[in-house]
């Protein structure tokens, strides 16, 4: 029973119609109850036999036990809980429940009871739904409902509804109610103690979370309330530099409501389909379900189950650019604060021991090391009783819980975006803000003529009348810098299927040194007159080494500290996660499901043509950091951009420049059009008039508002790259001893690649000593030279911080690589080649 917004078909979605429409009218048959009583007010409508329910109640806790994906129907979603009713709930919401009309129709029956709610009036005309239309449809019907305009008003009596997209904007009150949020291992029972969950907890797509709440009016005087809400949610906050200081956005990108354990005629078991509605447990002296009158009495304490089921994707189209990429969960990340709470009440002591950090209070979010920086990614239940004010008589939030949830989504096939992709998607929204700035500056030519405005003024533009737009490259090849000597430099460029790193060097022999000189005075007694000769002898040898590397298909597994691994072990899921985990692991291919353990490289050598002969360079010391780069948005990007952008921070710079450089002009534009708008309108003919329906010329028609925030999402935008020196453990192993690894790179000859390492295996961290080295370079020609290195790579066993997987969605992006830095003998200097990386959830478990 969730949210609207999961795949089903069309029979399934019928039966459940069928089967929910008893319960929700309050007729569900109460034969079918086997046991308890109800220990309550005369207003609770259960007359059974003494006892605790609980007994006789059916074993939900049996292996087998699987939640089944039904939804509620969309009409039952959009009269109930689309909308935060305000009215006098007397005039038309009785204790009983009211009948179920479809929100279909048109108008209800003349001669109905004049008691029989108008339930199409309550939705609103929004909730009217042609019989015939897809469950997609329906789906983005109700995403559009949930975020309504709060103005929208129902047809009855004057009453008002508020989205409950809006429902965190209400005021706080205090009040006497309090809730309880509880996360159990297993589906609660009633007359039960439940075993609640481990605050390390990790949960997956397609994993169920099962729970229950209490509310309670601790008071002396019975309170009435509106709505009360039971939701999973999930919300991403970000912070990027705009020019009047630090921006914060957030976003709710996902939003379940539990229609059993929201407020509703429905007092079903959601486990087990039975009505316990007012039955006493003694476990916890509560009574269950929530009163049909929205009462509670002094003293009364209220429960309800409830579960959720983890989705594989977005439920709601919430991209308004649709990329792909952006349906898939995100990962949790960073620290979120309970609402309202002070920082400095609400910082866990974070442990370096442990890894993590953390409150004392139930339910509150882990703090890792996850280099979040400026983001937040969070998950969680949410309890929310909405009421009127005593004093004022408005809508307010009476009383909430939030109950954080850590969800780390599995590693569905997702690849990053391509470079050629990503330049096409520059390039076109660059020509169409071209085609904008074209409109507008002919409109402002007409105005400064005097001369009239036309309709293809207004709405044509061909290519020929736009303004140039920049076509530069947006992927440049900088010098990445010099070495101490300045006399080798580093290039690093990356095309679709390889990536190359270039480094020149020059070795100087020791023997033309003054340290020859003394060297041989002392030992050969020398004339001064001849080592001068000698010293002015010169044997320089130059060259050109390139590193070569294909970026891997294969995916390194997501890391946590070690506690929170052995609390999320395979072993310590339950029947239900193992079987949804080998389950989600099947429709991986047989490639995917491998770790990436080994990256293959390959070294070329060429020597300058006026070089004198002489061996490569050998490597001296390899070492391999992770680089995290983070990016954050205000708004969803137009583009999904190639990490060359996100990681470079001179091409970030260029790109966001660029950008803000665009907005500047349209801004600009604006301000002109704002201060002229009635003469520009006074020049209008009557053909653009027409056009416009009667109504004027506002800037919006030219550069349209949702381009706009295109442009400034761009403009704001904002990268940082952090570099994690201890993660990874690397070192070069034989060929032999490779089980996995990544494709070789093009151009890689079978030649080259059997000539690997052949002696014992280094760790990157220490240097290559000369019994390490590897084998002699492989001699392609007179002045070329090959190598191929195998590199195993795994994180560190004392690592403590957090890996979250790879991500993007609209406001925050994560995304890795490997830095690879070579360090060559003799002089020869260094060399780094940065190796795109995706991380994953689905390899170690």
């Amino acid at each position: 029973m969730h949210g609207p917004g999961e795949s089903q078909d069309n029979s399934t979605r019928c039966r459940r119609i069928s089967s929910s429409s008893a319960t929700l009218v309050g007729a569900t048959p109460s034969e079918q109850l086997r046991g308890g009583t109800p220990q309550g007010n005369e207003d609770d409508v259960c007359t059974y036999n003494s006892g605790d329910h609980g007994s006789s109640m059916t074993n939900v806790q049996e292996e087998d036990f699987v939640l089944p994906e039904l939804l509620p129907s969309f009409e039952m979603y959009e009269n109930l809980h689309s909308s935060i009713p305000q009215s006098s709930f007397d005039a038309y919401f009785h204790e009983n429940p009211p009948y179920y009309e479809a929100a279909s129709s048109t108008c209800s029956d003349a001669t109905d009871d004049e008691s029989r709610p108008d339930m199409q009036a309550l939705g609103g005309d929004n909730a009217s739904l042609e019989n015939s239309q897809t469950t997609a449809d329906t789906h983005q019907l109700a995403f559009d409902s949930i975020n309504s305009s709060a103005s929208h008003v129902f047809n009855h009596e004057g009453a008002k509804g508020i989205p409950v997209e809006r429902i965190y904007a209400l005021p706080r009150v205090d009040s006497p109610i309090t809730i309880e949020l509880f996360v159990t291992k297993s589906a609660p029972r009633f007359g039960q103690s439940p075993q609640c969950e481990n605050m390390l907890k990790e949960y997956t797509s397609g994993d169920i979370i099962h729970g229950y709440f209490t509310v309670e009016n601790k008071s002396s005087k019975p309170i009435k309330f509106d709505m009360f809400y039971l939701t999973l949610e999930g919300k991403t906050s970000s912070k990027t530099t705009t020019p009047f200081g630090v921006q914060k956005t957030s976003k709710i990108f996902l939003r379940m409501v539990d229609m059993a354990a929201s407020w509703s005629y429905n007092q079903e078991d959601v486990n087990t389909g039975e009505d316990l509605f007012g039955f006493y447990d003694s476990v916890d002296q509560t009574r269950f379900g929530l009163p049909n009158d929205r009462t509670l009495n002094p003293g009364d304490k209220r429960k309800k189950f409830f579960t959720f089921k983890i989705p594989n994707q977005l439920l709601d189209i919430t991209c308004k650019h649709r990329h792909f990429s952006h349906s898939l969960l995100p990962p949790t990340l960073g620290f979120d604060r309970a609402q309202g709470s002070h920082a400095e009440l609400s910082a866990p002591i974070f442990s370096e021991s442990l890894g993590y950090g953390r409150l004392s209070e139930r339910g509150s979010s882990l703090l890792l090391n996850d280099n979040s920086r400026n983001s937040l990614i969070g998950y969680s239940i949410n309890a929310m009783l909405v009421g009127k004010d005593v004093t004022s008589g408005h809508v307010c939030l009476m009383s909430e819980q939030k109950y954080s949830i850590r969800i780390v989504p599995f590693g569905f096939r997702c690849n990053p975006v391509s470079k050629e992709k990503c330049l096409k998607d520059l390039e076109d929204f660059n020509i169409s803000i071209a085609k904008s700035l074209g409109r507008i500056e002919r409109v402002f030519s007409k105005l400064r003529r005097g001369a009239p405005i036309h309709e293809e003024d207004i709405w044509e533009m061909h290519h020929s009348d736009m303004l140039p737009y920049s076509k530069s490259k947006y992927l440049s090849n900088p010098v990445a810098g010099n070495v101490k000597n300045e006399t080798i430099e580093k290039k690093h460029r990356s095309e679709e299927n390889i990536i190359e790193s270039e480094m020149t060097y020059s070795i100087s022999s020791v023997f033309n040194t003054n340290l020859r000189n003394v060297f041989f005075k002392g030992m050969h007694n020398t004339p001064l007159s001849h080592l001068g000769k000698s010293s002015r002898m010169t044997s320089g040898k130059h060259g050109l080494i390139t590193i070569k590397v294909k970026p891997p298909e294969k995916s390194l597994s997501y890391w946590s500290p070690s506690l929170i691994q052995k609390q999320n072990l395979f072993s310590k899921k339950s029947r239900q996660s193992q079987q949804n985990w080998l389950t989600l692991k099947s429709l991986l291919s047989v490639e995917e499901q491998e770790e990436l353990k080994t990256l293959q490289i390959e070294l070329v050598c060429v020597q300058a043509a006026n070089s004198i002969p002489h061996a490569p360079p050998e490597i001296s010391r390899l070492q391999t950091e992770l680089i995290c780069v983070t990016a954050n948005t205000e708004d969803c990007k137009p583009v999904e951009l190639h990490t060359d952008f996100l990681l470079n921070e001179q091409r970030f710079n260029q790109l966001k420049n660029k950008f803000q450089g665009m907005l500047e002009n349209i801004e600009s534009h604006c301000d002109n059009f704002t201060k002229n708008q009635t003469k520009i309108n006074s020049l209008l003919v009557e053909d653009a008039r027409v056009r416009l329906h009667g109504t004027p010329l506002a800037f919006s028609d030219l550069m349209p508002q949702s381009t706009l925030k295109d442009v400034k999402a761009l403009a704001h935008m904002d990268a940082k790259a952090v570099v994690v020196k201890y993660a990874l453990k690397t070192k070069l192993v034989e060929e032999k001893n490779i089980h996995t690894g990544s494709s070789p790179a093009s151009g890689m000859t079978r030649r080259a690649s059997r000539s690997i390492i052949k002696t014992a295996p280094t760790n990157c961290d220490h240097p290559i000593t000369s019994h390490q080295k590897s084998s002699e370079w492989n001699r392609v020609s007179a002045t070329e030279y090959r190598k191929t290195l195998f590199m195993s790579v795994k994180y560190n066993d004392g690592f403590r911080a957090t890996v979250v997987p790879s991500f993007e969605n609209c406001m925050c992006s994560r995304s890795y690589f490997f830095r690879v830095k070579f360090h060559f003998d003799k002089g020869a200097g260094t060399s780094e080649i940065d190796i795109p990386v995706q991380i994953k959830n689905y390899l170690t478990q």
